[in-house]
């Protein structure tokens, strides 16, 4: 069965940026405070799945805070104040989440990049070594067939 997780949190943000272009959304501060930590919350879940991919439990349960804060968050009145207050710890968290995210991605290109090249270099290297078997082989062989042609031109 294929999983959805890529489009569920895809579509979510599409509908995001689209509510934030109305007035009535983008002015809800609960609902603000409450997509911030949402979006932190995702950020944490792509770093889950970028270090532990094997770790399914943790990841739905990410997800599920991330589509709870969205969807039950905003309507808590307890917790909004908490929230309100968190609002910048949360944003530039979130922040720091994505640039840490931007570079370790990177550096794992790298070393993927670095660890495909050498695999291709040492199989060249392989393909070199058996070529140059081959040729010596060749050559011993045309030696022989001339020391054997020499023999049988000049006979003692």
């Amino acid at each position: 069965m294929r999983k959805y997780t890529n489009e569920i949190v895809m579509f979510l943000g599409i509908s995001i940026a689209i509510g934030g272009l109305f007035p009535d959304f983008r002015n809800n501060q609960q609902l603000v405070v409450s997509i911030t930590f949402s979006a932190v919350i995702f950020a944490i879940f792509d770093l889950v799945v970028s270090l532990h991919k094997e770790s399914y439990k943790l990841q739905q349960f990410l997800l599920f805070i991330g589509i709870f804060s969205v969807v039950v968050v905003p309507y808590l009145g307890s917790l909004a104040p908490f929230l309100i207050e968190q609002n910048n710890y949360f944003t530039l968290f979130g922040l720091a989440v994505v640039i840490f995210l931007i570079g370790f991605r990177q550096n794992e290109q790298e070393r993927e990049d670095y660890r495909s090249l050498s695999d291709k270099f040492n199989r060249q290297t392989d393909i070199i070594e058996e070529q140059n078997k081959v040729i010596k082989q060749q050559v011993e062989i045309i030696r022989l067939l001339n020391e054997k042609k020499d023999a049988e031109n000049n006979p003692e």
